[in-house]
C-alpha cells in the first residue's frame, strides 16, 4: 500500500443502510476506486480541502450485531489504503430515563419558537462570530444552540405546550457568565393559557455549563409558553442555552441501596499514595461498606518498578483487598501507565496488567485490559482501554486511544446484552469525550480519542442505559458539569449520563487562557460512590479536605434506570447534515474548529503521528 496515504479524521462508522465518511490525506487528484468487502461502491459525495479528500459512501446492511467491513481505496488498480468500517444495526433505542414530555434541541434553529435577537448556530459558529470570552467552555453544547449575545433585549419563547395536570420540571442546558462590567439580566417566565407571565427562574451570578431544573405545576389542559429573556448592557454580555425539556421527574428515593461501588482515580505516585491510603479510601469507607472498588486510571506517575511497588504497598496497607475482596478491585489503564522514566523500559501495558493483577483476576477478555465484572448483587461493570500508545512518538500528548475491532465488538456485544436484560451498566473509561464533562473543552482533554471518537459516540448512542464514568481531567468536582447528560449526536435522540471522578493528585479549574485550566490546589482527594437502587443509581461525589477522613459531599445526582426494549423518536439531525456526516454526527471536522486555531493544530499534528 502507498505509505503516504493516511487517515485524516475519524474511523468510518454508520448505522446500517446509511452513509459513512472517510477523510484521507495523500490521495492525488484524479479517479480512485472504493471496494467494500471486495465489492465496488460508489461514493455519494466527494470533496477536497487542505490536502485531504472526504468521501461519503453507503455501508450496506448489518444483521443483529455490529459488523466490521473492509474498505479498500485503489489508485490505478492498486491498493493505496485500507480501513475497517464499523456498521451498527439500526437500533430500537432504549426508553430514555425520565422521558421528556416535550423536548427542543434547536437542530432546526428557530423553527416553532418566537425569537427576538437570539441566534441559532453551533457553539463554534457563535464563537467565530462573537469571540471566546468563556463561551468556548459551554461543554453541554451539542449541535445547534440558542445564543443571546451583546447589548439589547433578547426574548425566546417556546411554542404553546399542552400538559396534563401534574408536577414537572423545566430543564435546560445553560452557559451564563457575568464578567461583562456593564451588567446583564437573565430570567425564565411562564405564561399559562395566555395570562400574565410569571417569573419561574432568574440567573444572578455566573453559572457555566449548568443544567437548570426548575419545578412547576400544570393544571389540566393548560397551554404553557416559557420565555427566556435576556437583557445585555454591554457588547460582551451573553447567555447560551441548549436542550430545553419538560420532564416529569422521578419520585422521592425510598429504601436502602442494594450495593455501593467506590470509584477513585489519578493517584500518580508519592505523596498521593499516602493520601489514598490514609485519607481517601478510609474516608469513603466511613460512609458504609462498598462491594467493589474501581481505580479508573493513572494509578502511577509513570511505568517503573518502584512506582508499581509503592502503589501496591499503599493499597495493601489500606486493607484494600481484605475490605473489598481481591476479585472486586478493578483497575483501568490511563495515560500515565504508558509514560516512563527511561526509554529502555518496555512492556508498559504488560506491566500495568501485572502490577494490578488484572490479567490474573479479570483476564477472560482482553487479558483484563478491557472486560466485564458482574458484582455479587448483579451490577455489570464494563471497562475499556487504549491498546497502543508510544510515548516517544507522542511525548505524553494526546490522542491516547487506539481500540481494536475485537475490543469494540466486545463492548458493543456486552452492552447490547445488558440492554436487553434491562440492567444499567457502569461503563468506565479513563479518558473523557470532548465537550462532555468538566475540563473537556481544553486543548489537552478534547482530543484524547483521536480517530476513535465517532465510533465511541455510536457505542454510547445505542446504549443510553450505561453510565459513563471518566477521569483524566483532574477538574474540580464542584464544577457544574461534573456530571452531564451527553448527547452523542449520531442519529438518535438519546443521551448518556456521564460523570467525572476528579483526582487524588490535585484539582483544576477555569484559568486565564482560553483553552487551558489552572491548578487550584492539592491535598484534597476526591472519590465517587455509586449507590444502586431498584429504580435509580445515585452517584455521590466527595472531597476530603486537608487529607481528612471526614468527607464533604460536593454533588449528588440520581440517574433513573432505563426501561428494557423501549423506544424513542429518531432524531434525523445527522441525516439533515449529510447522512451521518460531520456536523450532524457531532464528529467535528477540523474545519469547524477554525475559531480555535491552536486546538485544530493540535488535533491535526496529533493525528499525523498515528
Amino acid at each position: 500500500m502507498a505509505a503516504n496515504v493516511s487517515l485524516a479524521s475519524f474511523k468510518p462508522v454508520a448505522w446500517a443502510g446509511h452513509d459513512a465518511n472517510l477523510t484521507l490525506r495523500g490521495i492525488p487528484e484524479g479517479n480512485f476506486t472504493l471496494l467494500l468487502d471486495g465489492q465496488n461502491v460508489s461514493p455519494s459525495s466527494e470533496s477536497r480541502e487542505n490536502g485531504t479528500v472526504t468521501v461519503t459512501f453507503p455501508v450496506g446492511d448489518a444483521k443483529d450485531s455490529v459488523a466490521f467491513k473492509t474498505l479498500k481505496v485503489q489508485l490505478g488498480g492498486q491498493d493505496a489504503y485500507s480501513v475497517n468500517v464499523t456498521v451498527w444495526p439500526e437500533q430500537t433505542p432504549v426508553q430514555l430515563p425520565e422521558q421528556p414530555v416535550w423536548l427542543e434541541m434547536f437542530e432546526d434553529g428557530q423553527d416553532g419558537w418566537n425569537a427576538t435577537n437570539w441566534k441559532f448556530d453551533t457553539l463554534w459558529g457563535i464563537v467565530r462570530d462573537h469571540g471566546t470570552n468563556g463561551k468556548q467552555r459551554f461543554s453541554r453544547a451539542s449541535g445547534v444552540i440558542a445564543a443571546a449575545v451583546g447589548a439589547g433585549s433578547h426574548s425566546l419563547a417556546t411554542p404553546a405546550i399542552d400538559l396534563q395536570e401534574g408536577e414537572y420540571e423545566l430543564r435546560f442546558a445553560s452557559h451564563y457568565n457575568t464578567s461583562d462590567p456593564q451588567g446583564q439580566d437573565a430570567h425564565v417566565s411562564v405564561t399559562y393559557d395566555g395570562k400574565s407571565p410569571e417569573r419561574l427562574f432568574a440567573l444572578n451570578e455566573t453559572a457555566e455549563a449548568a443544567q437548570h431544573r426548575v419545578p412547576f405545576k400544570a393544571a389540566a389542559g393548560a397551554k404553557l409558553v416559557f420565555t427566556f429573556a435576556f437583557e445585555g448592557k454591554g457588547d460582551n454580555a451573553y447567555w447560551l442555552i441548549d436542550d430545553v425539556a419538560v420532564v416529569k421527574p422521578q419520585g422521592k428515593l425510598e429504601g436502602e441501596p442494594t450495593e455501593v461501588i467506590d470509584i477513585i482515580s489519578d493517584i500518580q505516585g508519592l505523596p498521593q499514595n499516602d493520601q489514598m491510603r490514609d485519607s481517601l479510601l478510609p474516608g469513603l469507607r466511613k460512609y458504609g461498606n462498598a462491594s467493589t472498588l474501581v481505580i479508573n486510571g493513572d494509578l502511577v506517575p509513570y511505568d517503573a518498578p518502584d512506582t508499581w511497588a509503592n502503589f501496591t504497598k499503599a493499597l495493601k496497607d489500606a486493607g484494600t483487598w481484605e475490605h473489598y475482596g481481591e476479585k472486586n478491585v478493578i483497575s483501568t489503564l490511563g495515560n500515565h501507565e504508558m509514560y516512563y522514566a527511561m526509554p529502555e523500559s518496555p512492556g508498559h501495558i504488560d506491566n500495568f496488567l501485572n502490577g494490578t493483577r488484572m490479567t490474573e483476576l479479570h483476564g477472560e477478555q482482553g487479558r483484563g485490559l478491557w472486560g466485564e465484572h458482574v458484582t455479587e448483587k448483579g451490577t455489570p461493570i464494563i471497562w475499556m482501554a487504549t491498546e497502543q500508545y508510544t510515548f516517544l512518538d507522542h511525548t505524553g500528548q494526546p490522542p491516547f486511544v487506539n481500540m481494536s475491532d475485537a475490543q469494540y465488538g466486545y463492548l458493543a456485544g456486552r452492552l447490547s446484552h445488558w440492554k436487553q436484560e434491562g440492567k444499567p451498566v457502569l461503563l468506565f473509561s479513563h479518558f473523557a469525550l470532548p465537550y462532555s464533562v468538566s475540563g473537556t473543552w481544553t486543548t489537552f482533554d478534547s482530543t484524547s480519542f483521536g480517530h476513535e471518537e465517532t465510533r465511541l459516540r455510536y457505542l454510547l448512542a445505542a446504549n443510553p442505559h450505561a453510565l459513563l464514568i471518566t477521569s483524566h481531567t483532574h477538574w474540580d468536582i464542584a464544577a457544574l458539569d461534573q456530571n452531564v447528560d451527553h448527547r452523542p449526536l449520531v442519529g438518535y435522540n438519546s443521551t448518556i449520563t456521564t460523570f467525572n471522578t476528579g483526582a487524588t493528585l490535585n484539582y483544576i479549574g477555569v484559568g486565564s487562557k482560553d483553552f487551558e485550566g489552572d491548578t487550584l490546589g492539592d491535598g484534597a482527594p476526591t472519590g465517587l460512590r455509586a449507590e444502586i437502587y431498584g429504580d435509580r443509581i445515585r452517584v455521590n461525589a466527595y472531597r476530603f479536605w486537608n487529607l481528612s477522613t471526614d468527607g464533604t459531599l460536593i454533588q449528588t445526582r440520581d440517574v433513573p434506570i432505563a426501561a428494557a426494549n423501549g423506544s424513542t423518536s429518531k432524531d434525523h439531525s445527522a441525516d439533515k447534515n449529510g447522512k451521518d456526516g460531520k456536523e450532524g454526527s457531532g464528529a467535528r471536522p477540523a474545519a469547524t474548529w477554525g475559531v480555535a486555531a491552536t486546538l485544530a493544530a493540535v488535533l491535526a499534528s496529533a493525528w499525523s503521528l498515528l
